[in-house]
């Protein structure tokens, strides 16, 4: 029975045993505690008792006057039960003035024998204090307590004084130690009597039902249920059973689908377990196919059996370090085979978790990927190979790009220079030639100023001829702009009616604008390109129309341009201008070329109708920038021909960059100023009468005709051959009103004048505008943020230059 009580990890060890001993020192801890309760109960008893005798024999004191009375009162009441001393102490010097002990009777206190008793009296006589103390070596308690005498007979005098009492504690203790030994016995009695009731409970309702569970679930089978007498219960024990029940059923049919799993993860993959030091515990079959060892070799073997050598110990370090962690760990291993041969794997390593989360397996998952690996081995050294000819071509590609780029520098240098050395000797023949036709002086014959607008002509074709070479190089080498806005179909139509009906009136020729029903209000395109394309467009029209008439129409369409045209496929709308004429025509073979550059049909066209060749060129160019297609739509010999604009109802922004709001910035002065159309003229000379203008230009053919331009409108004009001549000219002449700056100039350039001159703060706002052959982008806008307020390029229009001035004075 006591084996069986104190077998190891039983309820009965693990639960009742602690439940009794802790109850037994409780109940220890009771009557310890109850029993020293009650002794003090007892002797606060005693102690009042003593209190209460030595009251009365105060009282005996205070009523009897006879000191042979107050003896016998005194000595009567110490015959009482456990007192075992009585006295009465007072006076100066303190006497005994009564005792049960009459010889005592009339001594001193330092007559009194105990110390202890001494001390408690004095210290009674003087603090007013009752003490109590029980005596050494003896069962007796002393109390000793304060009283006030009256001295003889009076009634009024009174002193100090104490009463002494001792009275015997041996009955006090025996009867305390019977309650004690009455309550311990009481408190025993009752719990053996309750730790029997719940022990026989605890084994029947809990001990011997979870004794058949046990055994139940030690001999289960598979599909084997409770015992009726278990699960008949309605307690907390037939629920925790169910739950077993259940539990167990769900691992059964768990462990069988595992092992279904289990069965078909042999039949695909290469599988392994490992201990935590790596040794293998279990392999399947295809582990031991690819690896060439038996079962019986890899057992309790160590991984390392298979280790090629290809990977680095950093790689194992990773590994193990990641499944150590507790995590999965994905990649590829080379393994090498019993017989020496290398095979690649696919892995998956990831841990076996004890119920703290710590590992205590791992499992290796792998997959045969040998044939892929050497396929892509061979792949990847092809695409080596490959990517070695790549770099190659593209080391060339590159070499012949910064070629290109360095050729286009070139070009672009070449052509600015080109601009500035035709347009400086062409702005003084334009200037000249104008004056001469002019004839103010009235001194020219009518052959004279034909001569002169000969030349001015001639001039203006050489420079409509510069303009268009330029346009073409900007077009080529990407630098054109577009200043993309909502541009209304009316302001076209206005614009073109404006332009060309006094030469279709001049030639005789019919000429009509048309705007087909259901055009929106507006496109989004760079107005500018547009009326540039279409004058193109309309002055090949009327120049190769002798007879008959030239039309336009502008209308939406669903097709016409190249299928493979991504923009224009991807537009919402799409915008016709169809360009017809009635003019010559175009043969069929040189229908393809015409929108080459420096091509007409024929050599004869050009020497009958003139022109270089690049108008329909330059056109196309635009056409491609604004997101659409120029097309030569029909032609036929002696009949015409009909050429078409496609454009995207929205163009494709390209980006630019937009000029800001600078009251100095000529764009935002002029912003409603479009190329080709004419400026307003203010013919009131005496708006410049008398104004002092700086003319600064190292070319002096330039400064002789901008002086006499000037100087004819009795302007004062004073000169500088280059920029620091213009800072010390301005030095001199505060008074100037207007600075004309040539960009180009030796010793100091247009720019840095400007920049220099804007420093000084007399010069913040004094207008200059700024001249320059120089025709590239970007000269405008380098010339406004240098300082200049306006912007003319050579050769210069008079017309536009007067019509500055006066703007700016």
């Amino acid at each position: 029975m006591i084996s069986t009580l104190l077998a190891p990890r039983s309820l009965r060890a693990t639960v009742l045993l602690p439940m009794l001993v802790v109850g037994l020192c409780a109940a220890l801890v009771t009557i310890v505690a109850g029993g020293l309760l009650t002794y003090s109960s007892l002797h606060e008893s005693l102690r009042q008792r003593a209190e209460s005798i030595a009251n009365k024999v105060n009282h005996v004191v205070e009523s009897v006057s006879q000191a042979g009375e107050r003896q016998r009162v005194v000595s009567a009441m110490g015959a009482d039960k456990d007192i075992t001393f009585i006295a009465v102490i007072g006076g100066v010097p303190p006497r005994i003035l009564v005792s049960t002990r009459q010889v005592w009777v009339g001594r001193r206190l330092a007559d009194i024998p105990s110390l202890q008793q001494r001390e408690d009296i004095a210290l009674a006589l003087n603090t007013r204090v009752v003490q109590s103390y029980a005596l050494p070596d003896s069962n007796e308690l002393s109390v000793t307590i304060p009283l006030l005498l009256r001295d003889g007979n009076s009634k009024v005098a009174l002193q100090n004084g104490v009463a002494v009492v001792h009275l015997d504690t041996r009955s006090t203790n025996r009867a305390a130690w019977t309650a004690v030994l009455i309550s311990t016995i009481g408190f025993v009695l009752i719990f053996s009597l309750v730790g029997a009731v719940g022990y026989v409970l605890i084994r029947r309702q809990v001990l011997t039902p979870l004794s058949v569970i046990g055994r139940h679930l030690s001999e289960r089978q598979t599909g084997a249920v409770f015992p009726a007498s278990i699960l008949a219960r309605t307690d907390e024990i037939s629920v925790v059973a169910m739950a077993l029940d259940q539990a167990l059923t769900s691992s059964e049919v768990a462990l069988n689908n595992l092992e279904h799993q289990k069965r078909a993860l042999d039949a695909h993959a290469i599988v392994s377990i490992t201990d935590l030091a790596g040794d293998i515990t279990y392999v399947n079959e295809r582990f031991c196919a690819i690896s060439g060892y038996s079962r019986e070799e890899l057992l309790r073997a160590n991984h390392r059996i298979s280790n090629s050598g290809h990977h680095p110990p950093e790689f194992f370090r990773e590994l193990w370090a990641t499944i150590a962690a507790g995590k999965v760990w994905h990649g590829q291993f080379c393994n090498r085979s019993k017989d020496g041969s290398i095979y690649w794997v696919e892995s998956t390593l990831f841990p076996l978790l004890d119920l703290s989360g710590k590992p205590h397996h791992y499992i290796g998952i792998r997959t045969d990927i040998t044939e892929g690996k050497n396929a892509n081995e061979e792949i990847l050294h092809l695409n080596a190979s490959l990517e070695e000819r790549v770099r190659q071509r593209t080391k060339e590609l590159e070499e012949k790009a910064q070629q290109l780029a360095l050729t286009s520098q070139y070009k672009s240098e070449f052509l600015a220079n080109m601009s500035h050395e035709l347009r400086t000797p062409l702005n003084s023949l334009l200037i000249l030639s104008q004056l001469l036709a002019e004839n103010d002086e009235n001194n020219l014959s009518e052959q004279q100023i034909k001569y002169a607008k000969i030349i001015n002509g001639s001039g203006k074709d050489l420079l409509a001829l510069i303009n268009e070479i330029l346009d073409l190089s900007k077009i080529e080498s990407g630098t054109v702009t577009l200043d993309l806005e909502d541009v209304s179909f009316a302001n076209v139509h206005e614009s073109i009616e404006r332009h060309f009906r006094h030469v279709a009136e001049s030639r005789g020729l019919g000429f009509s604008v048309e705007l087909a029903p259901g055009l929106p209000p507006s496109l989004y395109t760079d107005a500018q390109r547009l009326q540039q394309v279409l004058k193109n467009l309309l002055s090949n029209a009327f120049k190769f129309t002798q007879k008959g008439q030239v039309a336009v129409r502008i209308a939406a369409v669903e097709s016409g341009w190249s299928v493979d045209h991504a923009g224009l496929n991807r537009a919402g709308a799409v915008i016709g201008f169809f360009v017809t004429d009635s003019g010559i025509g175009l043969a069929a073979d040189k229908q393809k070329i015409i929108f080459e550059a420096f091509q007409q049909a024929s050599t004869g066209t050009t020497r009958q109708y003139g022109g270089t060749g690049l108008g329909l060129s330059i056109s196309r160019e635009l056409a491609w920038l604004l997101g659409g297609e120029l097309h030569l739509v029909e032609s036929e010999i002696g009949k015409g021909s009909t050429f078409v604009l496609y454009l995207p109802l929205r163009a494709p922004e390209p980006g630019q960059e937009l000029l800001g709001s600078d009251p100095n910035n000529s764009l935002a002065a002029r912003a409603a100023i479009k190329p080709g159309e004419p400026l307003l003229i203010i013919q009131d000379d005496a708006d410049l009468a008398g104004k002092k203008v700086l003319v600064v230009d190292d070319d002096r053919l330039n400064i002789l005709v901008l002086t006499a331009l000037l100087k004819r409108r009795k302007m004062a004009v004073i000169v500088a051959e280059n920029g620091s001549k213009a800072i010390d000219a301005l030095g001199n002449n505060p008074d100037v009103d207007i600075v004309l700056m040539d960009i180009m100039m030796p010793v100091m350039d247009g720019y840095e004048a400007m920049r220099q001159i804007r420093q000084m703060k007399q010069f913040e706002s004094l207008p200059m505008i700024a001249l320059t052959a120089n025709a590239m982008k970007g000269d405008r806008e380098k010339c406004i943020a240098a300082g200049a307020s306006d912007y003319l390029s050579k050769p210069v229009n008079t017309n536009q230059l007067l019509s500055l001035l006066r703007v700016w004075l």
